[in-house]
């Protein structure tokens, strides 16, 4: 009778998981196909000046929600394939101090949005690591959306830094929001957790984020965690190794990376910051 209660539980629970995830995919597909529908209209209609004069509220709508369902999908795959064991981070000396930056340079348009300042109060002088750049950016990311949706609308400030202590890197976010109440912090990394805060205007989001990039810190033998205070803020300190041992789960490159302003991270800003548009 127990066990049968328990499977009964846990299927409640899977059940309830995928509702709500069914509900986050069904809602920016159908602003995309409503924004998509206008913009049919207005063709259909033949008015051309009014068409190339109003047309691209819609094409951003659509664009942005379509970025949404990217995002909720990208977190679903990576999710299932570090569960699988199939993510192997791809290896390669990495300027940590020039990522930064030019990610402080990047997303900074995007907290003016929010009304909020990024700085970059870290170390000037190149710091090397050998790791995955990508998914240190997609760790680094998902901290900064996190950031930016727990500032005030006007007024936030969000500093990152870097700093070499002994053989590793401490990169932190540090933020002036409405912080995570106490009893929720042991629960921030676990996978579909997603406790809104009632003072954030956020309600995206299905508890997949913080999951992933703690696991992708692991898989640098690494460590993510954080304090932080109800209405005074967040600090987390992402502590990654500057040489983690490569092993079977690995694949290194070896060469520095010197361009971060490559497709992939483009494309990653594009997905992960599409709330700040």
């Amino acid at each position: 009778m127990a066990e049968s209660r328990a499977k009964s539980s846990i299927t409640g629970d899977v059940e309830e998981k995928l509702a709500a995830l069914s509900h986050e995919f069904k809602t920016p597909l159908a602003v995309t196909l409503s924004a998509l529908q206008l913009l049919q209209v207005k063709l259909e209609n033949n008015q051309p000046k009014e068409f190339r004069e109003e047309y691209q509220q819609f094409f951003d709508i659509a664009t942005r929600n379509v970025y949404r369902t990217l995002r909720l999908t990208n977190n679903l795959i990576d999710s299932g394939r570090l569960n699988r064991g199939f993510t192997r981070p791809l290896m390669q000396y990495t300027d940590l101090t020039a990522l930064l930056q030019a990610m402080v340079a990047n997303i900074s348009s995007y907290g003016q949005t929010r009304g909020a300042t990024v700085t970059y109060v870290g170390m000037a002088t190149p710091l090397i690591a050998f790791c995955d750049a990508q998914m240190i950016d997609r760790i680094l990311l998902n901290l900064l959306t996190n950031a930016l949706k727990a500032v005030a609308p006007q007024g936030g400030l969000i500093q990152i830094g870097l700093k070499q202590e002994e053989h590793y890197a401490e990169i932190t976010i540090k933020d002036n929001g409405c912080g995570i109440q106490t009893e929720n912090l042991p629960y921030i990394f676990e996978k579909y957790w997603c406790k809104i805060n009632k003072e954030t205007s956020d309600k995206s989001g299905i508890g997949l984020g913080l999951y992933i990039a703690q696991n992708l810190t692991a898989l640098h033998g690494g460590k993510l965690h954080v304090k932080s205070k109800v209405n005074v803020g967040s600090t987390f300190t992402l502590r990654l190794p500057l040489i983690p041992p490569v092993n079977e789960n690995t694949s290194a490159f070896g060469s520095a990376v010197a361009d971060y302003q490559s497709d992939w991270q483009t494309a990653l800003l594009q997905i992960e910051m599409v709330d700040f548009t």
